[in-house]
């Protein structure tokens, strides 16, 4: 947005251009909710129950 290009971008946060060119679709789809909605992969079940990670004083 402040027009530097994806190579540049992608130098200064040490990410290769093809995921800054990612990042940028992502956007450009589904503004900010969309770029960062993570999935996380299937694989082993978490350590912590989803009441647990709410939890602040725990």
């Amino acid at each position: 947005m402040e027009g530097y290009l994806g190579k540049d971008v992608a130098s200064m946060v040490n990410v290769c251009r093809q995921t800054v060119s990612h990042y940028v679709s992502l956007f450009n789809e589904g503004g900010l909710e969309l770029l960062l909605h993570r999935d996380f992969a299937p694989g082993r079940e978490p350590f912590l129950t989803e009441a647990l990670r709410e939890c602040r004083l725990c």
